[in-house]
């Protein structure tokens, strides 16, 4: 990010010394002298002997911006083209593309009476309007209507607003740029008040949710973003000074990791733009001779928040083969489209042209994406990740009579081929995720496996199946659980399949012993949804009430109707109340299961309704289940807008697949999916009891195991499912396939969407929890722990199924988390 406002590049400059310049390009101040337009800048420049003067200058207004000395600008190598009529010179922070003057006979007219400072609304309003209207230059493509704004916002304007009220109506204005650079800022009743027009961040969002601050989540992110660099690489990373945002290793497999944090920051004064400039390019030495070498390089980008072109362009000269452009901007908006400047660079004395594989993110802004531009025109570089920010243009600074600062977008950067990233971002080469969970959960970076991947390199943590193997050998001994089946994909191929411990007194677990999956089960009754909806029979917009043989009776706030997708999504608004609880029942009686072990809540008896009759009871207020918790009592929420869990939604589903195909739910479950994938071990116990052989459920009490007695569920089918290790990797298999017969490329497509977005790429598909190229459930009921886990990128899966749950029984969490992590790092290590 340079600032485009010529006077504070200058002034930031002059902190620094540049004791280097050739005697032929020091300023000569009596050839100087003069008026200059920077045209595209809405500036007027003003040089004397001894001072310059800044105006700035939109189409109908002008009005004074700064003046100082000449020699506080630091000006180096100054130009003088077309008989004297152009001058260019540059400056710390302003190499890359010199600034770039008109010579003008006479201080235009409007800045020969300019507007005074003034503290008036109105006055302030035109020309926070006037500078928007004549100077931003991405109106169209970030469709804003600015005449509109006008005639809305002008009504509101009077001489009695106070500083608040003018500045929020400022903030509103700029509302929906989604604009990086488009800031307001003002000191008011002396405090400084701040507003970015930036786009909805998911950082951002997602440190809202989780109520701490974007600024820790950050920090949090890239602390553990270096452990997994230096777990990759296998080794201590170098960071270039304590504080400079630049980190770099060589692996033990010859691969060269770059965290790129700025391309800015590098000095410890912030003004000091030139030391900035020297110590960065000295980093980028001592790196690039560190890895001089190595059979590939990746640069994580995904954090890089900006800086200066200059800096940018130095570490792009490391990768160059011969004399190159490599990027174009221009200023262009109402006041001026000015030519195209291209930046040319030489290859630095030592070159690296083995791969280079550089990831973006959406964080990935300013100078990050010029950065990008130039690094991608380079034959050797391949772009991963995601498509970048999309602010690409220099912060233009104009400070408004009032004394508050806006800041704007008035240039376009455009790649060699002269095309303009700006709203979109530069896009990705390659699709990966770049903040997932679920990689930090396993250790894992998919951006880097993918790069690797490129190069025929891969990593993986030194683990095998013989660690897992022990790691559940310890866990039986602890009495942490009874029995457990394992099984484990790579490249969508069975890898690994095992049972361990006790299934019964007298029953081993094998692979093909049979658990209860509790939710896991909710992706089966998914892909049948994908299935139907593909084949249709069956729309994601179909309304539930009146097609699952009763009429739903939701609350009265709710103006939309609960669709099909809205329940695949947990969005319907139907929540999991007392009721739902209440409705666990014994197998051999009926009886609750809840009254058996907890007196909070006296639970109606018999507990047992078939599902038929205990949804009409649950979701409509005639019912003998119903209460007002049974639905989302938030005026402001309708269905489809809010994610809330929920078990009686997920049966609701089963159901109204079951009267859509008019067959009773288990045939057609068996008829659509089982039969035809030939999981002969998964099929539906309604009762609890019906399937022989099934791995009896446990709970722990003063250390010991003790059978729960045999119980089902009213919501059956959201959670009473079983089936093998061995049928559940036939099912993963098909999942992961190459347009399979059943779950075709269409089904996957549908089942594999997000029908509700949430944070950090993560989202909700047809029941399965999207994390990027991951999908997963996993499944807790009393006596039962369940995962199903793929990545959809590597077709790799895990499969865990525990017949204990984590009730008295901490350390079973604690388990299954380093079962996951050693598990898949030992499917990556196998061959």
């Amino acid at each position: 990010m340079t600032l485009a406002l010529l006077s504070t590049v200058l002034i930031l400059a002059a902190c620094g010394s540049d004791n280097n310049k050739p005697k032929d390009s020091v300023l000569k101040p009596a050839k100087l002298t003069g008026i200059y337009e920077q045209a595209g800048y809405g500036n007027i420049i003003v040089f004397s002997h001894s001072n310059y003067e800044i105006y700035h200058a939109l189409d109908k207004f002008c009005w004074r911006a700064e003046q100082g000395p000449l020699a506080d600008l630091n000006i180096s190598a100054p130009r003088f083209t077309e008989q004297g009529r152009r001058l260019s010179f540059t400056m710390p922070g302003a190499r890359a593309f010199p600034v770039q003057l008109n010579r003008i006979t006479r201080l235009p007219d409007k800045c020969r009476n300019p507007v005074a400072p003034t503290q008036s609304p109105a006055q302030n309003f035109e020309l926070f309007w006037h500078t928007i209207n004549d100077l931003y230059a991405f109106l169209p493509e970030r469709q804003i209507d600015w005449q509109q704004r006008y005639q809305q916002y002008a009504p509101l304007i009077s001489e009695q607003l106070t500083n608040e009220e003018l500045f929020t109506i400022f903030a509103q204005m700029l509302t929906g740029f989604n604009d990086s650079h488009t800031t307001l800022s003002a000191e008011i009743n002396g405090e400084q008040v701040e507003y970015s027009a930036a786009p909805a961040n998911a950082i951002a969002d997602y440190a809202a949710a989780t109520e701490i601050s974007t600024e820790e989540l950050l920090s949090d992110m890239r602390t553990r973003a270096l452990e997994l660099m230096q777990l990759y690489a296998g080794k201590a990373l170098t960071q270039a000074d304590t504080e400079q945002p630049l980190w770099w290793v060589k692996s033990d497999n010859n691969v060269g990791y770059i965290m790129l944090g700025a391309l800015g920051g590098y000095a410890a004064d912030e003004r000091d733009v030139a030391g900035d400039f020297n110590l960065a390019t000295a980093a980028f030495s001592a790196m690039m001779a560190d890895l001089t070498g190595t059979d590939a390089i990746i640069i994580d980008n995904r954090f890089n928040e900006g800086g200066y072109d200059d800096i940018g362009s130095e570490l792009v000269r490391y990768f160059l083969t011969q004399p190159q452009a490599v990027l174009q901007k221009q200023a262009k908006n109402r006041l001026a489209t000015t030519d195209l400047v291209s930046l040319n660079l030489t290859p630095a004395a030592v070159t690296y042209s083995k791969p280079v594989l550089l990831i973006n993110s959406k964080l990935s802004v300013s100078a990050a994406e010029t950065f990008s531009i130039m690094m991608k025109s380079l034959p050797q570089v391949t772009l991963l990740g995601e498509a970048s920010n999309g602010a690409l243009s220099d912060m233009l600074q104009l400070t408004l009579p009032n004394g508050w600062l806006l800041t704007l977008s008035n240039e376009r950067y455009l790649d060699m081929q002269g095309n303009s990233y700006e709203v979109t971002g530069i896009p990705a080469d390659i699709e990966t995720a770049v903040f997932s969970e679920q990689d930090t959960a396993l250790s894992r970076v998919q951006a880097y496996d993918t790069a690797l991947s490129l190069v025929n390199k891969s990593f993986a943590m030194p683990f095998s199946f013989n660690d897992v193997e022990v790691l559940i050998a310890e866990a039986l001994q602890q009495k942490t659980l009874p029995g457990i089946a394992l099984a484990a994909l790579k490249n969508g191929e069975l890898l690994y399949s095992q049972g361990f411990g006790q299934a019964s007194e007298n029953q081993p677990v094998t692979a093909d012993t049979a658990f209860f999956l509790a939710s896991v089960s909710k992706v089966f009754n998914g892909t049948l949804a994908a299935i139907m909806t593909a084949d249709g029979q069956i729309s994601p917009d179909l309304p539930v009430s009146g097609n699952i043989g009763f009429e739903l009776t939701p609350p009265a706030h709710f103006s939309q109707p609960i669709l099909f997708k809205h329940l695949l999504s947990h969005t319907s608004g139907i929540i999991d109340s007392e009721y739902f609880n209440c409705g666990y029942f014994q197998s051999h009686d009926g009886s609750s299961l809840y009254n058996l072990f907890y007196s909070d809540l006296k639970c109606p008896e018999p507990a047992y309704q078939a599902l038929e009759v205990f949804l009409p009871n649950y979701l409509q207020q005639s019912g003998n289940r119903y209460t007002r918790g049974n639905y989302q009592q938030d005026n402001s929420i309708q269905p489809g807008d809010n994610f809330a869990y929920s078990n009686v939604g997920a049966a609701t589903a089963a159901l109204l697949m079951s009267a859509t195909a008019g067959k009773p739910y288990p045939a057609l479950f068996a008829e659509k999916l089982t039969a035809p994938l030939q999981l002969t071990q998964t099929r539906w116990d309604l009762t609890g009891n019906s399937i022989a052989n099934t791995a009896q459920r446990y709970a722990k009490s003063d250390g010991e195991f003790i059978a729960y007695p045999d119980y089902a569920a009213n919501t059956w089918p959201d959670g009473f499912l079983t089936a093998s290790a061995n049928d559940l990797a036939k099912f993963a298999m098909a999942l992961l396939a190459d347009n399979h017969p059943v779950i075709t490329t269409e089904v996957q497509d549908i089942m594999f969407s997000p029908l509700h977005q949430e944070h950090l790429g993560q989202g909700i598909g047809y029941f399965w929890s999207l994390d990027h190229f991951y999908a997963s459930h996993d499944g807790a009921d009393p006596g039962v722990t369940t995962l199903l886990l793929l990545d959809r990128a590597s077709s790799n899966a895990l499969i865990v199924l525990i017949n204990a749950d984590e009730n008295d029984n901490e350390e079973l969490n604690d388990f299954v988390e380093r079962l996951q992590v050693t598990a898949w790092q030992a499917i990556w290590a196998s061959n």
